[in-house]
C-alpha cells in the first residue's frame, strides 16, 4: 500500500498506479475534501481518507488547477 506511485487526476476522478496494483476512484466517491499546508485530504467516508501531498505537484499552476477541479467535483467542508 505504501511506496512510490503514479497518480493521474482527470475529469472522471483519480487513478493511482502502484507496483502492487491500480486504484480508480470517481469523483462521486468523495463526499468532502480538506486542504492543509502540506496536502489534500480526500474523504470517501469518515474513516477512509486519501492523502495527496502537495509535493507531488510540479508547481503552483498544477496546484491551482487541482484546487479548481476539486472545487468543481467535490463538496468542501
Amino acid at each position: 500500500m505504501f511506496g512510490p506511485r503514479t497518480v493521474t487526476v482527470n475529469e472522471a476522478g483519480i487513478i493511482s498506479d502502484h507496483q502492487l496494483g491500480r486504484s480508480e476512484a470517481a469523483w462521486s466517491t468523495y463526499f468532502k475534501f480538506h486542504e492543509t499546508a502540506r496536502s489534500f485530504l480526500l474523504y470517501q467516508s469518515a474513516d477512509l481518507v486519501g492523502i495527496l501531498p502537495k509535493r507531488a505537484f510540479t508547481g503552483a499552476a498544477d496546484l491551482q488547477e487541482f484546487r479548481a477541479l476539486l472545487a468543481a467535483k467535490v463538496p468542501q467542508n
